[in-house]
């Protein structure tokens, strides 16, 4: 799952994360929330010819380095 990952990606950084974020917190749905969403990855590959170049777990390793050398120590 997405946010299983996202949530392992930030740990490795900010290893005091709470046990209670690793799973998402499920809320109904306002008006105007999104009833369904996918990214259909394939869709950009024929149109674009847009291809991955960098894994999830790592593009999110990536950013959050970047994030955290610009935040002022917040994360």
């Amino acid at each position: 799952h997405l946010y299983t990952s996202i949530y392992e990606a930030v740990k490795r950084i900010k290893s005091d994360l709470p046990p209670t974020l690793a799973a998402p917190e499920r809320q109904r749905a306002r008006g105007g929330d999104l009833k369904r969403s996918c990214l259909v990855v394939e869709r950009g590959r024929q149109k674009m010819g847009w291809v991955a170049e960098t894994p999830l777990v790592k593009g999110v390793d990536l950013t959050l380095a970047w994030w955290k050398k610009r935040s002022d120590g917040l994360l």
